[in-house]
C-alpha cells in the first residue's frame, strides 16, 4: 500500500470506450453495458478504504508488538547489564575485602614474628642486666670487707673492677632499649580489627572484637555544600574511661600524618598516656575521612613506583619513563576513588568531628592531637569554638605552612640539622656502629654516592638513594632515642647489607612484608595534595625530572615525596580562612626545641594565631613529646585536661 491511511480516496475509473475495430451496439444497450461493466471492473471505494485501514492497523499492531518486544528485550538486557554490573561490583568489593584480609593476616604474622624476636631479645638483655647487677653486688660486698680489714690492695683492685661494672650496667641497660623499641614497633604493625556496627545516627556502639573496646560507624555528608546528597562512613573506636563515675567525657585523638589512623593509634595511646587521663576520659579514635576504616582512599595495590630508583637515574629518558609510571599510578586513584577525592580536605574533616560530637550526644569534646592533627584541631577550634572543652596540640603545624607546602616532605624542616647532630655524636663515640674512623658524615656521603650508581640488592628489591634517605628520615623522628638504630642500619649498608635501612624506609612508607601498603600513604597524598596551594604542575614535574641536576642531602626523598601531587586527580581546595580560634577555650600547645619535623617556630606561630593559647616548651628533641614519659610535660598536660589548669605562659621543661 502506497501512501498513508489519511490520504484522499482514489477517483473511480472512467467509462470504457469501444476500440475502433469493435462493433458498435445500439445506444441503449451500450449505456447499459457500460454501467454493468463499470460495476464489474471497479471495487467499491469504501471497501478499499476499509481494507487499507485494516492493513494499516495490522501494520501498526505488528510494529507496536515489535517495539514492545524490542523494549522488553532491551529492558531485560538492561536489567541483565545492571545485574552483571552489580555482580561485578560485589565481586570487586569481595576481592578487595579478601585482599585486605590477606594483607592484614600477613601483617599480623610478620608483627607476631617481630614481637617474638623482640621479646626474646628483651629477655636476653634482661638476663644480662641481672647478671651484671649480681656481679656488682658481689664486688660491693667484697669492697666493704676489704675496707674493713684494711686490705687496701684488694680494695683498690675492687674499685677498678667496680668502675668496669658500672659501665657494664650502663651498656646492659642500654641494650634493653632496642628490644623494647622493637616490641613497640611490632605492636604498631598489628592490623586493627574491623568494626561490624551498623552505619547509623545516633551512634550505635557494638563490641570491638574481644578487646573490651567499643566501635561504631556513622554517616557524614560527602560534600558539606550539599549535605543531603551522597554520604561516606566514619568509623570510631572508644576505650571507656577506667573510672566511668569520674569520666570527663570523650577525648578525641588524632595521630597526624595526614593519613594516620586514629583507631590504630588508640592502641598505643592506651599504653602511653598518663594514668589519670586514662582513668577520667573515654578515649575516642576517629579515622578521618579517606583514612583507615572511614571510606578509605585506594589508589593501587603496589605503590613501589613512587620510590623507583630510576627517578634519579643518570639518563634523562630513563627518568622520564619512571615519571610516567608515577603518573600512571596516580591516575589509578581517579578510577578507584575519584568520587571522594575532591572532598578530603581538612575543613570537611573538622566538620566530621562535630558530627561525631553530635552522634555521641555531647555538648563538648576534648581533643588531643599530634603533628598534622594540630592543624585539624586548630580548624575545628575556629569552626566550632564553643564545642571544644579543651585541646592539646603537640608537634604543632604552622597554619600558614599547612596551606602552602607538602608536609610529608623534609623540605622546610630541620632534618639536616638533626642528622648532622647524630653524625657529630657518632664521631666522638668509638662504640658507635658507624664511627668510620671518626668521620661518619664523610662515610655517609660516600655511601649515598655509591647507592646512586649501584643500589644494593635486598632480595628481589633494591636500596637506592631515595629509599635510604627515607630510612634515615624515619629514625630522625625519634630524636636521640633513634640514633643507635640509625647508625647500626648505616653500618650494615656500608658493609653491603641494605636490609635494616630498607626496613626503616618501609616502616615510614607503610609497606608491609608481602609488598602491600597500608592506607596511610595514599590517604596522606589524598588530603595533602588538595590542601597545598603551590603544588607543582605536571609540566613542572616533567621539567624537573628532565633537567635534574645534582641533589643534596634528602633532596632525592623530597623529590619522590612531592611528585605525586603534580599529577593528583583532584583540584586544590579554596582556602581563605585565617585561623584565630575566637571564642575557643584556652588551648595548650606543646613544642620541642629540637623537633626536626615541626620546628619549635611552628608552635610559636600557632600560638600567635590562636589568641589566648599557651605554649608549653620542652628542651628536648624528636617529634612530639606527650606520652614519652617526660614527667614535666605529662603532668602539665594531665592537669590541663583533667582540671582545665593550663601551665603558666612561657613554661619550659628541661630535656
Amino acid at each position: 500500500m502506497s501512501g498513508s491511511w489519511d490520504d484522499p480516496p482514489a477517483a473511480p475509473p472512467g467509462p470504457e470506450y469501444p476500440r475502433p475495430h469493435d462493433d458498435p451496439l445500439p445506444a441503449q444497450h451500450s449505456a447499459l453495458a457500460t454501467t454493468e461493466a463499470g460495476r464489474r471492473t471497479r471495487p467499491p471505494w469504501k471497501l478499499g478504504i476499509a481494507l487499507r485501514f485494516a492493513a494499516l492497523l495490522a501494520s501498526v499492531a505488528i510494529l507496536a508488538y515489535g517495539l514492545n518486544t524490542l523494549h522488553e528485550s532491551r529492558t531485560h538486557e538492561t536489567r541483565a547489564t545492571r545485574s552483571a554490573a552489580r555482580a561485578d561490583r560485589d565481586l570487586t568489593r569481595a576481592q578487595e575485602q579478601e585482599r585486605i584480609a590477606r594483607s592484614d593476616l600477613t601483617a599480623a604474622q610478620a608483627a607476631l614474628a617481630d614481637f617474638t624476636l623482640a621479646a626474646q631479645g628483651a629477655a636476653d638483655a634482661s638476663a644480662q642486666l641481672i647478671s651484671v647487677e649480681a656481679a656488682l653486688t658481689d664486688r660491693l660486698a667484697k669492697l666493704r670487707a676489704a675496707g674493713s680489714s684494711g686490705d687496701f690492695a684488694t680494695y683498690n683492685r675492687l674499685v677498678d673492677e667496680l668502675n668496669v661494672s658500672v659501665e657494664a650496667i650502663r651498656v646492659a641497660a642500654t641494650n634493653l632499649n632496642t628490644p623494647f623499641t622493637s616490641l613497640s614497633r611490632a605492636l604498631t604493625g598489628l592490623p586493627t580489627a574491623r568494626c561490624s556496627g551498623p552505619v547509623a545516627t545516633p551512634v550505635q556502639f557494638v563490641p570491638y572484637g574481644n578487646s573490651g573496646l567499643r566501635c561504631a560507624r556513622i554517616p557524614v555528608p560527602l560534600d558539606y555544600s550539599h549535605p543531603r546528597a551522597s554520604t561516606l562512613t566514619l568509623t570510631l573506636v572508644m576505650r571507656p574511661a577506667d573510672d566511668a563515675a569520674q569520666s570527663k567525657g570523650p577525648l578525641v585523638l588524632n595521630p597526624g600524618g595526614p593519613g594516620g589512623s586514629a583507631i590504630a593509634f588508640l592502641r598505643e595511646a592506651s599504653l602511653l598516656l598518663p594514668a589519670d587521663v586514662l582513668r577520667q576520659f573515654d578515649l575516642v579514635g576517629v579515622d578521618p575521612r579517606g583514612v583507615g576504616q572511614s571510606t578509605p582512599v585506594d589508589c593501587a595495590d603496589n605503590l613501589d613506583p613512587l620510590f623507583d630508583n630510576r627517578l634519579t637515574d643518570p639518563e634523562a629518558p630513563v627518568r622520564i619513563a619512571a615519571l610516567r609510571r608515577v603518573q600512571a599510578l596516580i591516575e589509578q586513584c581517579r578510577h578507584r576513588s575519584g568520587a571522594i577525592l575532591p572532598f578530603l580536605d581538612t575543613t570537611s574533616a573538622a566538620r566530621d568531628l562535630d558530627r561525631v560530637r553530635v552522634a555521641l550526644g555531647k555538648d563538648q569534646i576534648s581533643y588531643l592531637s599530634f603533628s598534622y592533627g594540630t592543624y585539624l584541631g586548630a580548624v575545628y577550634a575556629d569552626l566550632f569554638p564553643t564545642h571544644l572543652r579543651a585541646a592539646v596540640l603537640d608537634g604543632a603545624v604552622d597554619p600558614k605552612r599547612a596551606q602552602r607546602t607538602v608536609s610529608l616532605s623534609p623540605g622546610g624542616s630541620n632534618f639536616v640539622d638533626a642528622f648532622d647532630a647524630a653524625m657529630a655524636a657518632c664521631a666522638t663515640d668509638t662504640t658507635c656502629p658507624f664511627y668510620s674512623g671518626g668521620n661518619p658524615r664523610k662515610a655517609f656521603d660516600t655511601l649515598m654516592a655509591s647507592l646512586t650508581v649501584q643500589p644494593l640488592k635486598v632480595g628481589a628489591r633494591e636500596l637506592g638513594t631515595g629509599l635510604a634517605e627515607l630510612g634515615v628520615i624515619s629514625v630522625l623522628y625519634e630524636g636521640t632515642d633513634g640514633w643507635h638504630r640509625l647508625t647500626d642500619a648505616l653500618a650494615h649498608a656500608a658493609l653491603g647489607d641494605g636490609g635494616p635501612l630498607l626496613g626503616l624506609s618501609d616502616g615510614y612508607a607503610g609497606r608491609r612484608k608481602d609488598g602491600s601498603y597500608n592506607n596511610e600513604l595514599e590517604a596522606h597524598y589524598a588530603i595533602n595534595c588538595i590542601e597545598v596551594r603551590n603544588r607543582p604542575s605536571p609540566d613542572a614535574a616533567r621539567r624537573k625530572i628532565k633537567n635534574l641536576g645534582s641533589l643534596g642531602l634528602f633532596d632525592t626523598a623530597d623529590l619522590m615525596l612531592t611528585l605525586p601531587c603534580a599529577f593528583w586527580p583532584a583540584p586544590p581546595v579554596r582556602q581563605n580562612r585565617t585561623i584565630n580560634g575566637t571564642g575557643a577555650p584556652t588551648i595548650l600547645i606543646v613544642g620541642n626545641a629540637g623537633d626536626p619535623v615541626t620546628p619549635i617556630e611552628n608552635a610559636e606561630e600557632l600560638k600567635n594565631a590562636l589568641g589566648g593559647s599557651v605554649l608549653l616548651r620542652w628542651e628536648g628533641d624528636g617529634h612530639t613529646v606527650v606520652g614519652r614519659g617526660v614527667a614535666c610535660i605529662d603532668d602539665a598536660v594531665t592537669a590541663y585536661l583533667v582540671d582545665l589548669k593550663a601551665p603558666a605562659p612561657n613554661t619550659s621543661c628541661p630535656a
